[in-house]
């Protein structure tokens, strides 16, 4: 039972605590207090509601309310485990838990990092090796031949964009 009401009193209040705009504790306990003194009235309204429209149909008796409330919500836990089984959402949880922690999204961001990192290391490379297959261009082909005007382009381009970015040779000299 402690876990229970842990799960519908505390954790939620925590929540709304983290959650709420105002700047002092006590001001966030109360705005996390009213939201969800507002949400369980809301669900409460409801769900007498439902009780009632059943009870004047005369589809639930009187004695039977708590095995009916009883009963909904186990279908209600079990729906909701379905779906998100269904959905491959199981850990969405332990991810906005680990979401929320500063060390862990300190270590995916310097896991990011270093992937971004490497990718730009094998771009550096590959355009080191495609400048270097644009000096050795030059060399095989002669000024008579008819491929010359393409490689004079592409030569051209090269030179253009070495201009435009004049750290390349600052970096690559690093």
């Amino acid at each position: 039972w402690y876990c229970f009401a842990c799960m519908i009193l505390v954790l939620p209040l925590q929540q709304a605590f983290e959650e709420s705009g105002e700047f002092t504790v006590l001001r966030r306990l109360v705005a996390g207090a009213r939201s969800l003194a507002v949400f369980y009235a809301a669900m409460g309204a409801l769900g007498a509601a439902a009780i009632v429209a059943l009870i004047a149909t005369h589809r639930l008796v009187a004695s039977s309310v708590l095995g009916f409330c009883i009963a909904a919500s186990n279908l209600a836990g079990i729906v909701a485990a379905v779906f998100l089984l269904g959905h491959g959402l199981v850990e969405v949880p332990r991810e906005l838990w680990s979401a929320g922690s500063v060390k862990y999204r300190q270590r995916a961001a310097l896991r990011r990092l270093g992937a971004a990192f490497k990718r730009v290391e094998l771009a550096r490379g590959e355009l080191r090796k495609t400048q270097a297959v644009y000096g050795e261009v030059d060399l095989y082909f002669s000024r008579r031949d008819p491929l010359r005007k393409f490689v004079d382009v592409l030569l051209q381009e090269h030179d253009r964009w070495k201009e435009g970015n004049p750290h390349w040779e600052e970096e690559e000299a690093a």
